[in-house]
Parts: C-alpha cells; structure tokens; sequence
C-alpha cells in the first residue's frame, strides 16, 4: 500500500463518518475514542495548505494536539466546528435574533 491508498482510505473512514449525523463525526462508540488525523491530513479536509494549518497552529487559531512532542495531531470534530464558525446568518435567522 502506498501513501495515496492510505490517504485514499483515511478519506472514506471520515467520510462515512461525517454522513453519520448532520456531518459531524462521532465518538467510535467501539474504542471509546475521537478520530485524529495529522496535519497533512488535516489540511487536505480543510481545504488549506499545510504551511497555513502551521500559521493557525501558530496564532492558536485552531484546536490541536502534539503527544509527547511528537507530529502534530487534530480531532476531526475540531476541524468541523473551525469549518464551521464562520458561518453567515440567513436574512430569516437575522431578523428572528433581533426579535428576541
């Protein structure tokens, strides 16, 4: 197996993950554990260059993990909820905040 197949096969896991519930991954109810994935990893399911996943490393930008000073690691639930924090209101959800 070469780099892309394990790539190519990380990929899927996350995928079927994400189609689980409203694209957000879950727990593995099995291992009791979150899913990882490593900066290249990372940057590829964000869209982003590995040397910008650096710069938000840098400025704390983004939740992730070094064990042991090792590679850096990140939970894919973080990476979802990055993705999602700049999301824009619909005009219907503007106005139902301002009613409030």
């Amino acid at each position: 197996m070469n780099v892309n197949d394990n790539i190519s096969q990380l990929m899927e896991e996350i995928m079927k993950e994400l189609s689980k519930s409203n694209n957000e991954v879950q727990p593995s109810e099995e291992l009791g554990s979150e899913v990882y994935v490593s900066l290249i990893d990372a940057a590829d399911y964000l869209g982003y260059e590995p040397k910008y996943m650096y710069q938000l490393n840098y400025n704390n930008k983004i939740p992730y993990f070094r064990p042991n000073n090792g590679k850096v690691r990140y939970k894919v639930r973080d990476l979802n909820e990055f993705n999602g924090r700049n999301r824009n209101q619909t005009y219907n959800e503007f106005v139902a905040e301002r009613k409030k």
